[in-house]
């Protein structure tokens, strides 16, 4: 059987070791943590950036909306006011037709 002294020195150097393979795994993990928050504090600023962009484009979206929006409007007003100007015209030149079927049946009748 082994002293016991022995037996201590020896656990004591297996602990040690222990720690140090601990230490190293620790510090490993420690930078590779350090790497992915500068990772993830580099994504969030390129995500502040794209929401920027995002609002950007949605700002020019809507702008473009209410100009299309507008212009729609503009048109539909001109045509409404096309089409009753044309009424009005057509009931002029049904009057002015009525008027000259009226003669024409006059004079047919003074034949």
């Amino acid at each position: 059987m082994a002293e016991p002294e022995n037996h201590t020195l020896r656990l004591l150097r297996e602990i040690r070791d222990s720690v140090a393979t601990t230490d190293r795994k620790v510090d490993a993990w420690g930078s590779s943590t350090d790497a992915l928050v500068a990772k993830t504090e580099g994504l969030a600023a390129k995500t502040e950036a794209l929401a920027d962009v995002i609002d950007a484009v949605d700002g020019k979206i809507d702008r473009v909306h209410a100009d299309l929006k507008d212009r729609l409007d503009h048109v539909a007003r001109a045509l409404a006011g096309e089409i009753v100007q044309s009424r009005y015209a057509s009931v002029g030149m049904e009057e002015k037709i009525a008027e000259i079927e009226r003669r024409l049946t006059a004079l047919e009748q003074a034949r």
